[in-house]
């Protein structure tokens, strides 16, 4: 038989119209009718990294408020507002019942650090405003060593508050939390001062994310006057899913990291007890200026 009638021969050549030149086709490229199929060209690592992009885009403006982002990340999207931006023009939320199955399932636990007077509290309150804006309930506890009267409040520097349910280091947070959502739908939990967490609490706020599926954004300092994490920030630090820091600055201008208490006359303390909830005693330092201040540098010979 000739090799041109073959069952695995070439098909005969096409003539290009604009370089007068044969074209050979491939089997594989032709359908049933004889003619030849597209060739679909492969994905290049760009669109699949776009593709990546908008996903967890979408799965993270279901799930946390982009007011709240306090990390660095893309800007921007094709044809999207700016992430970052605290309300999103083009933005209409969906009824809870609407939501992308992904965006039930991936609840988070989130912990915001920071030093002192740095805008934990104040980005904490604005990110519960942007829920209600949205006809969304936020939950909001905050420690009991900061009840007035026994009532919680949640305070800002900048003179803006609000009222929050109290937490204390014998409290069950999953059971309290689970009892509001018998109540009412909660699309949130916020935890300030969350350095006062016990360890198993913070567990607990953990298996509010992972069972009830409920984010849980946590504010707090992380290491005390002394330069020791407090055992709450600790634990957030090992198992959170999203780490975020709060910057703010130290008398020199670089990213202060540090604390230290001071005495009314201003004199820095080394030795006391890890908890002391006023406010006013502390200062932040970056580490240079801490290490300083609290006499460990420079460093004395034998």
């Amino acid at each position: 038989m000739p090799a041109s009638h073959g069952r695995n021969s070439l098909q005969p050549s096409r003539l290009s119209h604009a370089a007068g030149t044969a074209e050979p086709t491939c089997p594989r490229t032709l359908g049933p009718s004889g003619k030849r199929l597209p060739t679909p060209s492969p994905p290049t690592n760009r669109h699949l990294a776009a593709h990546r992009v908008a996903f967890f885009y979408e799965l993270d403006r279901f799930t946390c408020p982009s007011s709240t982002r306090v990390s660095s990340g893309p800007a921007s999207l094709p044809g999207r507002h700016n992430i970052h931006s605290p309300v999103d023009p083009g933005h209409q939320p969906l009824h809870p019942s609407r939501r992308p199955r992904y965006a039930l399932l991936m609840a988070k636990l989130y912990f915001s650090f920071a030093a002192m007077n740095a805008g934990k509290s104040t980005l904490l309150l604005q990110a519960a405003y942007n829920y209600r804006e949205r006809g969304m309930r936020p939950l909001l506890y905050t420690s009991a060593l900061y009840a007035t009267d026994g009532v919680g409040l949640i305070s800002s520097r900048i003179g803006i508050s609000e009222p929050a349910e109290l937490y204390r280091a014998e409290d069950d947070l999953y059971l309290a939390i689970r009892d509001h959502t018998e109540a009412g739908k909660v699309d949130c939990v916020f935890v300030d001062e969350a350095q006062f967490l016990t360890p198993e609490q913070v567990w607990q706020l953990a298996r509010v994310s992972d069972r009830l599926r409920i984010p849980v954004m946590c504010f707090g300092l992380r290491t005390d006057f002394r330069g020791k994490l407090f055992p709450g920030s600790a634990e957030l630090l090992a198992i959170a899913d999203v780490l975020r820091e709060i910057r703010t600055i130290c008398e020199c201008g670089a990213k202060a990291t540090m604390v230290v208490r001071q005495s009314p006359d201003g004199r820095v303390l080394v030795e006391g007890e890890q908890v002391s909830i006023e406010k006013s005693v502390y200062v932040s330092l970056c580490r240079k200026h801490w290490e300083e201040a609290v006499g460990r540098w420079p460093v004395l010979g034998p």
